[in-house]
């Protein structure tokens, strides 16, 4: 229930930071335009929180997971989303900017690592405060895990090195260190072992299903309520958007559980389907959009409150994700950069290809120009 109550938080900010930008872009500036003024300010504000939250997790007690995969799997990866910067692009590529699209994807790319980054930093200083000043000794201040993760890295590149190149000594001595680095990353296992048992001991986990059920059933009632009580179009569809965005999420979520198997250790796959897909549905819907706003201004209505706000908005905005993809990027890169490199492109490059053959087509061969 906790992704529930995140997704509302999130999709909502992602709505209000896009109206923002939409007026924004209206009075003064052209630039957030070609950043994609829709999905930028969104995009950088939830990779922002990420790099805070997966900061701060591994010295936080057991008890806050529930939250923080609120916060991250709910907030952030609704708040950000793949699908529409992916159509922006596209569009861009179909009506022959090409060159704004490849400027608008690297700065889309390279503005959400680095405020995943700037996360990080931020939650630096808050973890050195807490841990150090506030609460000291209760939990190690490393990272534990990205400790383990850049020993093993090295480890791996100590036993690519060609001994036969070098003296006994020297040989020696390289052998001693990847010994070294190896008792290291074991002993960096048992303490993370250690510290979770003492943990478990001292501070049982105990969730509270109740104090997240209740608030996420209220805010379904009132946000289902609010959609149909009579705003107007556009504000009841981006309502719409907030009940329709937890679906996604979920979706979402639950599929992220297949990443922890070992076929996905170097590529997430179910980060990677979910964002595909939902770029391919979000121009099909473009092109219902396209259609529909030729044929009557009746069903540009219905599509504005369904499709835009309920479908593209809502749950396909919330099953595609920045947030997670810039983050497994970040973990990837850190056990090797080959991994992420295949990753990050390969994500990019089929989402575009595969948008861009189904906008190219109806922009061929339909009969009603694409609004985008």
């Amino acid at each position: 229930m906790s992704v529930v109550i995140g997704a509302y938080f999130g999709v909502g900010a992602r709505v209000l930071l896009t109206e923002f930008a939409d007026v924004m872009h209206a009075s003064q500036t052209e630039l957030l335009e070609l950043l994609g003024f829709g999905y930028f300010l969104p995009n950088v504000a939830g990779c922002f929180v990420m790099g805070v939250a997966t900061r701060i997790k591994p010295v936080l007690r057991g008890q806050y997971e529930v939250l923080l995969t609120g916060v991250t799997t709910g907030f952030c990866g609704c708040c950000t989303t793949f699908a529409s910067w992916d159509l922006g692009a596209a569009l861009m590529f179909v009506h022959g900017r090409w060159l704004n699209a490849i400027l608008m994807l690297a700065v889309q790319v390279a503005s959400a690592m680095v405020s995943l980054r700037a996360g990080f930093h931020v939650a630096e200083g808050i973890v050195h405060h807490l841990t150090l000043q506030e609460y000291p000794f209760r939990k190690p201040p490393v990272n534990l895990g990205q400790l383990n993760l850049d020993l093993d890295r090295n480890i791996n590149h100590f036993r690519e090195i060609k001994m036969h190149t070098f003296g006994p000594l020297v040989a020696r001595r390289v052998r001693a260190t990847e010994e070294s680095l190896a008792i290291a990353r074991d002993s960096c296992i048992e303490l993370m072992a250690e510290v979770t048992q003492v943990e478990h001991e001292q501070y049982p986990v105990h969730h509270h299903n109740a104090a997240w059920i209740l608030p996420a059933l209220l805010l379904t009632a009132l946000f289902w309520a609010l959609a149909f009580c009579g705003f107007d179009n556009y504000p009841s569809s981006r309502l719409l958007a907030l009940c329709l965005g937890p679906f996604g999420a979920l979706l979402r979520w639950y599929l992220s559980l297949y990443n922890s198997k070992p076929m996905c250790k170097r590529f997430p796959l179910f980060t990677f389907l979910p964002n595909v897909v939902a770029s391919c549905l979000s121009c099909g819907m473009e092109i219902v959009g396209s259609i529909t706003f030729q044929n009557s201004a009746s069903a540009y209505r219905h599509f504005v409150m369904f499709g835009q706000g309920g479908v593209m908005v809502g749950f396909l905005g919330s099953l595609s994700t920045v947030s997670t993809w810039v983050n497994e990027l970040d973990g990837l890169s850190s056990r090797r950069l080959y991994w992420a490199y295949r990753y990050g492109f390969s994500s990019v490059i089929v989402s575009q290809l595969a948008s861009v053959i189904i906008l190219g087509i109806y922009d061929a061969y339909g009969s009603d120009p694409l609004l985008g």
